[in-house]
């Protein structure tokens, strides 16, 4: 059983190696202007998590009871010495007696019944439980960074759709303000492209700080305080480009545009078509979907997650408890042996001895049947942890494949209705400056655009976290 536990973990054993061996990659050796991928964030969010410190000296403490247990078969070494004198005076005579000695004994047991053996063995699985205690640290930082990860991915998506929306309303607002100067358009028309402007940068705004908020959440999953700026890369399935960490956003925004240099007469001439560029995660995206039926993830998930190999290891700890209980009462056979050096009165006595015994413990018959009562107790509810857990893994399974069906499903249908919405959004902007539309139907036409892209970027970042928790129920790392 041990062995198997052993080959369970090897995986988790390589990753805490190579963490240890590899070098740091911590924020100081983060520089301005880096790009980090997800595996760097990951990477560093192990490095610096406390928690992991904690699961690591979890391991540790755990090894030293191991090396506690097993230290009863190592010999057991005492020493001594002792001094005694006295002074007796008669009849005018002084008689001196000073004695000194010396001893030192050596004890070895051979064999207790088991009972070291047992109390070894709970050590060994606490050992491997802490193990895999450690690996499901290690799922919950990864997963931590994941989400905070594919959140700046899309607030960096949604920033970008703002920015865009902002330009075309001004587009809008500065056709209009100059055909409205010429009285080609109605003045509620100009007011309108005026109020949609404003809102339209309020959002950008809005949209900035979201940002903002996303890049705080991420250096609060890798635990950096005090960093440089940096960027993040693009994932395959989420394709969102995200600026340099925007500290300065956080007091000040940027809200000035090219459009604002242009000659009114070059105003009138921009197209929509000149403005309207698909956003990357919208032309770049990559969906490759999961393949795997329910019963080979459930059997992946049996497989790998650590929980249920911890609470399989605990099982047996309370195997192990339960037997240890049971030989209480056994006896012990040791071996000793002992050396004494004495002086007495210029005399050198040297003698050794040596001797086996076999020793019954005092013991309380009706205290052993309690605490072999208790051990069968804690046996039976790590027998109903383990079909907890087993039963937790299925339904965590069943829900996070369920999700990440139903997203693979969506996307396709979300990107087309982006693709509709732009086509009809540039039909509607051709209509109204060739004077057949109207500026409501163009309106329209815009806020069904923006908020198909707006639906897009967060149809695929639900379906990234839905891919990450997927992982995280199948303790894939």
């Amino acid at each position: 059983m041990y062995y198997y536990f052993i080959m369970k973990k090897l995986p988790s054993l390589l990753l805490f190696l190579l963490i240890s061996i590899t070098p740091s990659f911590g924020i100081q050796e983060i520089n301005r202007g880096d790009v980090l991928n997800l595996e760097q964030c990951i990477e560093i969010a192990l490095r610096n998590s406390p928690y992991m410190k904690k699961a690591q000296n979890q391991i540790k403490i755990a090894k030293a009871n191991l090396g506690g247990a097993k230290s009863v078969w190592t010999p057991a070494i005492g020493m001594g010495g002792d001094f005694s004198g006295s002074h007796l005076r008669r009849k005018h005579k002084s008689v001196n007696d000073h004695s000194f000695g010396a001893d030192a004994m050596i004890s070895q047991m051979i064999y207790d019944f088991g009972k070291t053996n047992a109390s070894i063995n709970v050590q060994k699985y606490n050992l491997i439980a802490t193990e895999f205690d450690m690996e499901k640290t290690t799922l919950d930082t990864i997963l931590a960074v994941k989400e905070a990860y594919f959140s700046v991915l899309a607030a960096k998506a949604n920033k970008d759709v703002q920015v865009q929306n902002v330009e075309i309303n001004e587009r809008y607002y500065n056709q209009i303000k100059s055909y409205f100067e010429e009285g080609i358009r109605s003045r509620i028309d100009f007011v309108n492209a005026e109020v949609n402007l404003s809102d339209a940068k309020y959002s950008m705004l809005d949209a900035q700080d979201r940002y903002c908020d996303a890049m705080v959440q991420l250096n609060k999953a890798m635990y950096l305080t005090n960093n440089p700026d940096y960027s993040i890369a693009p994932i395959e399935k989420f394709n969102a480009n995200a600026d340099v960490t925007p500290v300065t956003l956080i007091h000040s925004h940027d809200t000035s545009h090219e459009h604002d240099k242009l000659h009114e007469d070059e105003i009138k001439e921009i197209t929509l078509s000149g403005i309207i560029n698909e956003n990357e995660i919208v032309s770049g995206h990559n969906l490759e979907p999961f393949n795997k039926t329910f019963e080979e993830t459930l059997e992946v998930a049996n497989s790998n997650r650590p929980d249920i190999k911890s609470y399989l290891a605990l099982k047996d700890t309370s195997e192990q408890s339960l037997k240890y209980a049971k030989r209480q009462w056994f006896p012990e056979l040791s071996v000793n042996g002992g050396y004494n050096y004495m002086r007495n009165d210029g005399t050198n006595t040297n003698s050794f001895s040596y001797g086996a015994d076999l020793s019954i413990p005092m013991v309380r018959p009706v205290g052993i049947k309690y605490d072999i009562d208790a051990a069968n107790a804690q046996l039976d509810n790590a027998n109903e942890d383990i079909r907890l857990i087993y039963q937790t893994v299925y339904y965590d399974v069943e829900l996070a494949l369920c999700e990440t069906k139903i997203l693979e499903n969506q996307i396709p249908l979300v990107l087309d209705r982006i693709r509709l919405a732009k086509e009809n959004f540039e039909l509607a902007d051709g209509r109204y400056l060739e004077g057949i539309g109207n500026y409501i139907e163009l309106q329209d036409a815009r806020s069904q655009y923006l908020n198909a892209q707006q639906e897009y970027i967060n149809t695929v970042y639900q379906y990234s976290l839905a891919r990450a928790n997927l992982d995280y129920v199948m303790g894939v790392k």
